[in-house]
């Protein structure tokens, strides 16, 4: 709410009680800051065809492979798993942009539990 925010989503965010003293105390004082920030994700999710939104998740998920990953590239041949509801609602963007710095296409599970079954049965 740096006034990056498009005044449509601010509006709105606002209207719901969101305001940028209450992000900050959520995530400097909050006890689980990665829930409430995950907790705005279907909010995107839900608004992804709007530029903003679309290019605040793609720039995400290239600035977390430049920063963790980006040195693998060339040494690491496997697939990347990626967990969670967040990679799983933006799959196609999180897969497209892995693919674009020439990653393998990450193996992506809602819930770790899915892929615990998946192995169990496959393996028994």
């Amino acid at each position: 709410m740096n006034n990056k925010l498009p005044s449509e989503f601010k509006n709105k965010l606002e209207k719901d009680g969101l305001t940028r003293s209450k992000i900050i105390l959520e995530l400097y004082r909050g006890i689980k800051p990665n829930l409430f920030l995950a907790g705005y994700s279907k909010f995107i999710h839900d608004n992804l065809e709007n530029e903003y939104c679309n290019e605040l998740v793609r720039s995400s998920i290239t600035s977390l492979i430049k920063i963790h990953l980006s040195e693998y590239v060339n040494s690491y041949k496997g697939r990347i798993g990626i967990v969670g509801s967040v990679g799983y609602y933006f799959k196609e963007i999180v897969e497209q942009v892995f693919l674009d710095f020439g990653f393998n296409k990450p193996k992506i599970l809602q819930k770790p539990i899915d892929g615990l079954v998946s192995y169990y049965l496959s393996n028994n």
